[in-house]
């Protein structure tokens, strides 16, 4: 894979836990690692093999110990904590398996949200959050408050939120952990078809139902990755 096909680069990432050697933990081992870009990629293992580690990582929410994180060849620790901040914000989308919208907001204000945070003023956040809304199919349910919405729309919203400011990665842990079979398949196609239009999309989950979906599976045990396929 080329520089250019890659949208994440990962190269010697360690991360440990606690200053002791004794009573440290090594959560993520040497793993080096390229995405390749506008794919979906699922990172699969036990718990405790490193997964969500090496998400935060990649999504410049943890440091690493050791090695490199790249994304679309930058390189984060390069950058001041304002800047990291602001490259989150506007390139890198979060999806939570809690989903973590704020009640107080209806579905289009909690999509609305990130885009007025990376400056933009109705009309036009408005206008963007209702297109994106659309996109995951959650046209009728905008004046929605969170209570009132299942957990497959919630996880919808908050897809919809992570992609509002049209980032190039979208990151998502466990997505589908806390839905029912029918509503983690359609989160499932519909991740599926975010990446089919170009976003980098890369996925931890326990869930198998993904792997059909995937252009490439990461298979991670104690720290490290086990296989590519």
């Amino acid at each position: 894979m080329t520089g250019l096909d890659a949208a994440v680069r990962l190269a010697g990432v360690s991360r440990r836990f606690g200053a002791l050697a004794t009573s440290s933990v090594q959560a993520v081992n040497d793993v080096s690692l390229a995405v390749r870009r506008g794919a979906l990629t699922l990172v699969m293992g036990p718990s405790g093999s490193g997964k969500t580690t090496l998400l935060s990582m990649i999504g410049g929410l943890l440091a690493p110990t050791e090695g490199t994180v790249e994304v679309e060849g930058i390189d984060l620790a390069s950058l001041t904590p304002a800047a990291l901040a602001d490259f989150r914000l506007r390139s890198i989308g979060f999806v939570f398996q809690r989903f973590r919208l704020l009640d107080a907001l209806s579905a289009l204000e909690n999509i609305e949200l990130p885009l007025t945070l990376a400056g933009a003023r109705r009309p036009a956040s408005r206008v963007r959050a209702v297109e994106v809304a659309a996109r995951v199919g959650l046209t009728s349910r905008l004046d929605s408050k969170s209570e009132a919405l299942s957990g497959g729309e919630q996880q919808r919203v908050a897809i919809a939120r992570a992609l509002a400011n049209a980032p190039s990665l979208l990151l998502a842990d466990e997505p589908t952990g806390s839905l029912d079979s029918r509503a983690g398949h359609r989160i499932i196609e519909l991740l599926h078809a975010v990446a089919a239009v170009g976003t980098t999309v890369l996925v931890v989950s326990h869930d198998e139902r993904l792997i059909p979906f995937a252009d490439t599976v990461v298979r991670m045990e104690d720290g490290r990755i086990s296989a590519i396929e």
